[in-house]
């Protein structure tokens, strides 16, 4: 995998972590769709979709935020970022629905990575009522 590709998915598995701790740390449901969001996004094998996503959740909350956001907005394509946040809300709902926390920390992201409102709020409506919280 070329070095710019390990990058992104890299930044991705950090963004990802984050969303995943925000509510009392990352639930084993959160974990499982981590490595599945990166293994269907990336192609990547099991293993190392399970790889990068440990080496990610072991930063834990400690990941700079801000720069995450700012350098995967710089690497990537606007639709990437849109589809990346529909990923950021199926780990957030994963263990069952998506908490206002975790929601809340997604629009961060939204707009650190130069998305509209509306694109936020229509990612956040594809997840059914009953599986956000905010």
């Amino acid at each position: 995998m070329p070095d710019a590709e390990l990058r992104r998915l890299g930044l991705a598995g950090g963004l990802l972590a984050l969303v995943a701790y925000v509510a009392d740390g990352a639930a084993d449901e959160e974990r499982a769709a981590i490595v599945a969001v990166l293994r269907d996004a990336w192609s990547l094998p099991a293993e190392s979709a399970a790889l990068v996503a440990e080496v990610a959740l072991s930063g834990g909350q400690q990941l700079d935020f801000y720069r995450l956001v700012r350098e995967f907005a710089e690497v990537t394509s606007p639709d990437e970022r849109r589809r990346f946040l529909d990923a950021l809300f199926g780990v957030a709902s994963a263990d069952g629905a998506a908490t206002f926390e975790e929601i809340e920390q997604i629009r961060l992201v939204a707009l650190g990575l130069k998305l509209s409102h509306s694109e936020f709020i229509e990612a956040k409506m594809k997840l059914p009522p009953e599986r956000r919280r905010g």
